[in-house]
C-alpha cells in the first residue's frame, strides 16, 4: 500500500507536468455512454449520449481535427483529438457508431476479449459490422480478461497483451497494432508491461489524465477520462 501511494503521488505530479506541456493534442477516453443514468455502472466512467454529442460538437466548433490512434503522435502544431472507447458497451454500437459514421469522425474501440461474450457489451457480430462498414473504426486490444496486468505473472501478462491482439485479428480479419492497458495507471502499468506491449504494438494507451506532448512515449500515451461532469474538457 505504501508503494502504491508513492506511485499515485508521482502520477499526480507527472500529470501536472504533462498538462503544462500540452500542445493541443489529446486522447479522450470513454466507457459507458447511456442517457439512462439508472443503468450506469460507475458515474466516474459514464456519460449521457446527449452530453457526448455536445462534447463532439464543441470540439468541432473549436477547430479540433479528429484523427486515428496513429496520427495523434504527429506533432505539427494542429489541434487533434482521438475518441477512444474502452470495454465497448453495446451503446457504442447502437448510438455512438452511427453518429460518428454519419459525421465521418474516426474513433478507436478497445474490447476486452471476455467482454465480447457478456451482456451489455458489443459482441463479435457488432464488432465485425463496425469494422467492415466504416473505415474510420479502428480496433485495439484490451487484454483477454481485463485484468490488472501488474498483478499477474510474466507469462500471464504476455498472454493478456499479445494473445488479445491475435484473437481480435482472427475475428475482424485485420491487423491490430494498438493496445490500451486495462486500468492504465502507473500502478497498473510498469516497465514489464510496456516492454511486452512495445514488442507487439505500434501505439499503446494508458490513463494518465493529460494531453499528448512532444516526444510522448508511443507505448504509454496519456488519455483523459471524459464523463458527465467534465465533458467541457476545461482541465486538459
Amino acid at each position: 500500500m505504501i508503494v502504491e501511494s508513492i506511485i499515485y503521488k508521482y502520477q499526480q505530479f507527472l500529470e501536472l507536468s504533462l498538462r503544462r506541456q500540452y500542445d493541443g493534442r489529446f486522447v479522450a477516453m470513454f466507457h459507458q455512454i447511456d442517457d439512462d443514468l439508472n443503468r450506469w455502472y460507475d458515474s466516474r466512467y459514464s456519460i449521457s449520449f446527449s452530453k457526448f454529442k455536445i462534447f463532439v460538437n464543441r470540439l468541432q466548433k473549436d477547430g479540433f481535427e479528429f484523427v486515428s490512434p496513429y496520427h495523434i503522435l504527429n506533432c505539427d502544431g494542429k489541434k487533434k483529438v482521438v475518441l477512444s472507447f474502452d470495454d465497448v458497451f453495446d451503446n457504442v454500437y447502437g448510438l455512438v457508431y452511427p453518429f460518428l459514421k454519419q459525421q465521418n469522425i474516426p474513433f478507436v474501440i478497445f474490447p476486452a476479449i471476455n467482454k465480447l461474450q457478456e451482456n451489455g457489451f458489443i459482441n463479435e457480430k457488432m464488432l465485425i459490422d463496425m469494422v467492415e462498414n466504416y473505415s474510420g473504426c479502428y480496433v485495439g486490444a484490451h487484454g483477454l480478461s481485463h485484468c490488472n496486468l501488474s498483478r499477474v505473472s510474466k507469462e500471464e501478462c504476455q498472454r493478456e497483451i499479445i494473445e488479445s491482439g491475435e484473437k481480435l485479428e482472427e475475428i475482424i480479419g485485420k491487423t491490430v497494432n494498438v493496445f490500451a492497458y486495462p486500468y492504465g495507471s502507473l500502478n497498473a502499468v510498469g516497465k514489464r508491461e510496456r516492454k511486452i506491449a512495445g514488442e507487439r504494438y505500434q501505439v499503446a494507451f494508458g490513463t494518465l489524465q493529460a494531453g499528448v506532448v512532444k516526444n510522448v512515449n508511443p507505448i504509454y500515451v496519456p488519455r483523459i477520462n471524459i464523463n458527465e461532469e467534465n465533458y467541457a474538457y476545461k482541465n486538459i
